[in-house]
C-alpha cells in the first residue's frame, strides 16, 4: 500500500491542476437578466454586471442584444463583453409584462438546465421594462442585492407568498396547482412590489392587486410576521401585528363532486388603536370582525379564481392526493362550480401597551 502513496499524490496534483481557474478580475459576474419585448415583437435581453469599484462603491453595467427564445442570452451578448460573463451568482430574473402574457417557459428552461443557476434564485414579471429597471440606482449596493432583498423582506415579513425558481417549476409541472410570480414596478425612481401575477402554464393569466395580498397569502402560504389594519364596526381602526397563520384543507365528497372545506388559523397582537380602551369586550369584537373579513374575502378571491378557471392554491393537487383514479380534464370541468367554504379562527394573543 505504501508503495501506491506517491502515485496517488501525484494523481491528485494532476487532476488539481486540470481545473480551470478563474480570476475574479479578469471575469464579469452576471447577477440578473431581464426580458422585454420590442415593438418589432422580438424579445431584448439584458444582463446586469455589478462593477466593484476601489473605493467599496459599486457600479452597475448592463448590456443588451436581441435574444432568441431557444438561444442562450449570454452567448449573446458576449461579444459585446470585455471580459468573459460567467453565470454563477445570479440572483434575479425579470420578465416584462407583455413578455409573460406570451409565455415564459422557454426562457426558464435554459436556466434550470444550467448546472451553475441554483434553484434559489427569483423569478419576477414588471410593469416597466427590465432594462429601466436593471439600469436603475437603488443606493449603495448592487441592483441585484436590492432586488433580492426586497422580494425576501416581503416575503418574510409582508404579504409576498415565498417562491423562487425551484418553487416556480415545481408549480409549473405540478398536475392541480397554477404558479405565481411576484409583479415589480417603478415609481419616483424608486422599485417596489406592485402586485403578484397568476400564470395559466407559463402564460400571465391574472394579477393580484396589493390590496388582495393578504388574503392571497393566507390561501396561498402562510403568515409569521404579518400585519394588517383592520376597520371595526364603530368607525375605530386597529393594527394587528406578528401575525402568525396555518392553514388546513379539508375534502369532502358528494358522489364523485368533492367539497373544499378551509380552515384559517391566525394569532395576533395589537399595536395601534384609535379608540379610547380596550377591554375583553372590544377584543371579543376585533376577533369576530376580523373573522367575517377573512372568510368574506378569502371566499370572494377563490369564487374569482374559479370564475377564471386558474387555481394558484392547487386545489386539483389537494384532491389528487385523496383520490384514487383523478381525472384532471375532469376535474378542469368541474373546479369553477366546485363548492368552496372558509372558516377562520382568530386570537388575539397580546394586548401590547395600548391596553
Amino acid at each position: 500500500m505504501k508503495s501506491f502513496k506517491p502515485l496517488i499524490i501525484i494523481f491528485i496534483f494532476l487532476l488539481t491542476g486540470c481545473v480551470e481557474k478563474q480570476i475574479l478580475d479578469d471575469i464579469n459576474i452576471l447577477t440578473g437578466i431581464g426580458y422585454d419585448l420590442t415593438e418589432e415583437n422580438e424579445v431584448m435581453g439584458t444582463v446586469l454586471i455589478p462593477i466593484y469599484e476601489a473605493d467599496q462603491t459599486i457600479n452597475n453595467e448592463t448590456i443588451t442584444d436581441i435574444s432568441e427564445p431557444n438561444k442562450d442570452l449570454v452567448s449573446t451578448v458576449q461579444k459585446k463583453a470585455t471580459d468573459p460573463i460567467v453565470l454563477g451568482s445570479i440572483e434575479n430574473v425579470i420578465f416584462h409584462r407583455d413578455l409573460a402574457e406570451q409565455g415564459i417557459i422557454q426562457f426558464i428552461d435554459g436556466l434550470q438546465r444550467d448546472a451553475y443557476v441554483g434553484t434559489s434564485l427569483y423569478i419576477m414579471v414588471s410593469e416597466d421594462p427590465t432594462v429601466d429597471i436593471l439600469s436603475g440606482n437603488y443606493g449603495n449596493r448592487s441592483t441585484a442585492s436590492y432586488i433580492t432583498n426586497l422580494l425576501e423582506h416581503n416575503m418574510k415579513r409582508r404579504d409576498l407568498p415565498r417562491t423562487n425558481l425551484h418553487v416556480f417549476l415545481n408549480d409549473y409541472y405540478q398536475e392541480g396547482k397554477d404558479p405565481n410570480l411576484p409583479i415589480i414596478g417603478l415609481s419616483d425612481g424608486k422599485l417596489g412590489i406592485t402586485g403578484v401575477g397568476i400564470l395559466k402554464k407559463d402564460k400571465l393569466a391574472s394579477t393580484i392587486e396589493l390590496r388582495d395580498l393578504f388574503f392571497f397569502k393566507l390561501l396561498a402560504d402562510h403568515y409569521t410576521e404579518g400585519i394588517f389594519v383592520l376597520d371595526l364596526p364603530d368607525g375605530e381602526s386597529v393594527s394587528i401585528m406578528s401575525i402568525r397563520s396555518k392553514k388546513k384543507i379539508n375534502i369532502d365528497w358528494n358522489g364523485d363532486v368533492p367539497q373544499i372545506n378551509i380552515k384559517l388559523k391566525l394569532n395576533g397582537a395589537l399595536r395601534d388603536y384609535t379608540g379610547a380602551k380596550v377591554d375583553d369586550k372590544l377584543i371579543a369584537t376585533i376577533q369576530e370582525t376580523f373573522e367575517g373579513v377573512l372568510r368574506t374575502e378569502c371566499l370572494n378571491l377563490i369564487k374569482r379564481f374559479q370564475e377564471e378557471e386558474i387555481d394558484p392554491f392547487g386545489y386539483g393537487f389537494e384532491v389528487k392526493t385523496r383520490k384514487r383514479g383523478f381525472d384532471i380534464k375532469k376535474w378542469e370541468d368541474q373546479y369553477p362550480d366546485i363548492p368552496v367554504t372558509v372558516n377562520a379562527d382568530v386570537t388575539i394573543i397580546e394586548r401590547g401597551v395600548i391596553d
